[in-house]
């Protein structure tokens, strides 16, 4: 070998030489084949290296075949705003009837939900139903993204009619999210 031992002292090793005391590169002898080991019955032995490689490959697959859009959109009810005529906001629970007086009707029914994971921009539907027949449907989109309460709104410019009122959120034909509130006018307050 030509290199010279400037950052070396002799017997030194480096790629398979020793450093000479006379300042040259001087090859070792082959060690020959390692001895063979001796083979042991039911198990099989794997390098080090392979150990890691597996997992890293089933981790880089799992990632790679997760779609862009890993966390859907999910919008779990929380509660019934009914607003009457006289500007009083109720609370009513999901699935629950709410009896107003006839001189107050109800002009407003709001349902306030828990939205996680919205993605800013991507489209739904809200679909309202009184007893089963479709009322209103409105296409709208998330104006960010993340977890946030939303609240969605149905106004009357008279009153709304008794029965079962029913809000679905739409998505690709899924329906993600549904509750529904009774309403029970009582005649004669």
């Amino acid at each position: 070998m030509t290199e010279t031992a400037l950052n070396h002292r002799p017997g030194d090793i480096a790629s398979r030489h020793v450093l000479g005391a006379d300042g040259s590169w001087h090859q070792l002898a082959p060690t020959g084949p390692a001895p063979e080991q001796p083979k042991k019955k039911g198990k099989v032995t794997m390098k080090r290296w392979s150990l890691l490689l597996v997992p890293a490959l089933l981790a880089s697959a799992i990632f790679a075949a997760a779609p862009a859009e890993a966390a859907t959109t999910r919008y779990p009810p929380r509660v019934w705003l009914v607003h009457t005529s006289d500007a009083v906001k109720h609370r009513v629970g999901l699935g629950e009837t709410f009896t107003p007086c006839a001189s107050k009707p109800v002009d407003e029914i709001d349902l306030k939900v828990r939205v996680r994971n919205a993605h800013k921009g991507r489209p739904f539907k809200e679909i309202w139903l009184l007893d089963g027949v479709k009322q209103a449907a409105f296409i709208d989109t998330w104006g960010s993204n993340g977890d946030f309460i939303g609240i969605f709104e149905l106004t009357s410019s008279g009153t709304f009619e008794d029965g079962v009122w029913k809000l679905k959120l739409v998505k690709n034909g899924a329906v993600l999210a549904k509750s529904s509130v009774t309403l029970q006018t009582e005649p004669g307050c």
